[in-house]
């Protein structure tokens, strides 16, 4: 059994990378990375981890910039784990905390650029029909839509079957 991520703190990037056919992509960034294990714009990240083992962050790229472990009586204090195969061992129960940076300046793969395109599309089609949908009927107002459009986003928009490669596991 290796050690566990128990918390992650994950800031937003400065921007995402440009689209192109996508005014507005950020909208479509935030909704496609809940679902994904790579991350496109670099941002700041800290993760919090317990227990002996192994551990490599649940998200890619990383790099740390700083490891600490708790220590009782003291608070945080600098750290230097072993490497391993995947990632770090972890020699104690911790808790420990990588702080560093997370996610590329690459371009991303046309496959990851065109299911942004698909998911922003899917939005500004739904929004339109929904806004044509709307009719008045004896002062009430009844909406002709796929329930749960939103959630379902990725799926209905073939966003999610273009991103498998980069989905967590």
């Amino acid at each position: 059994m290796g050690a566990v991520t128990i918390q992650v703190a994950e800031d937003f990037p400065a921007s995402y990378p440009t689209v192109s056919g996508v005014t507005d992509a950020s909208a479509a960034w935030q909704r496609l990375e809940a679902h994904l294990s790579y991350r496109w714009g670099e941002r700041s990240v800290t993760f919090h981890v317990e227990g002996p083992g192994e551990w490599s962050p649940p998200l890619v790229p990383f790099t740390l910039s700083l490891a600490e472990v708790w220590q009782s009586g003291v608070g945080w204090v600098s750290y230097t784990p072993d490497l391993a195969p995947q990632g770090w061992d972890l020699c104690g129960h911790g808790p420990y905390r990588f702080s560093g940076t997370l996610g590329s300046t690459d371009t991303p793969p046309e496959a990851v650029a065109e299911a942004v395109r698909r998911l922003d599309g899917f939005w500004a089609t739904m929004d339109q029909e929904r806004a044509a949908s709307i009719e008045a009927s004896d002062g009430d107002y009844s909406e002709r839509r796929i329930s749960g459009w939103q959630a379902k986003a990725l799926q209905l928009s073939g966003a999610a079957d273009l991103l498998r490669p980069w989905r967590r596991p």
